[in-house]
């Protein structure tokens, strides 16, 4: 499954990733395509179990925010984005 190749491709990373359906609305502006989403991914040093980015990806299913999460690393930390689409729910998608 993919979901348990992208949580191992981050543990090699050293982190794992926490996903909880969380409400979002008060921290996001209204008009954000995330703003819609439900689940949300942090995530958290597999060293200390601190959270190093709370909220880091986000999705409508917990397949999605996780599969969003690897895209938003993929393109901003990577600079390897793997598909086209307009955010990274979309890529995810793809």
């Amino acid at each position: 499954m993919q979901v348990d190749e992208v949580r191992r491709w981050f543990g090699s990373k050293g982190f794992d990733l926490h996903v909880e359906q969380r409400d979002m609305s008060d921290e996001l502006p209204r008009l954000a395509p995330s703003a819609r989403n439900a689940y949300w991914v942090d995530l958290v040093s597999r060293r200390t179990g601190d959270v190093v980015a709370r909220s880091y990806g986000s999705g409508p299913s917990p397949t999605l925010a996780i599969v969003a999460t690897e895209q938003r690393w993929l393109a901003e930390q990577d600079g390897a984005g793997a598909v086209s689409g307009t955010t990274y729910v979309d890529k995810a998608a793809e």
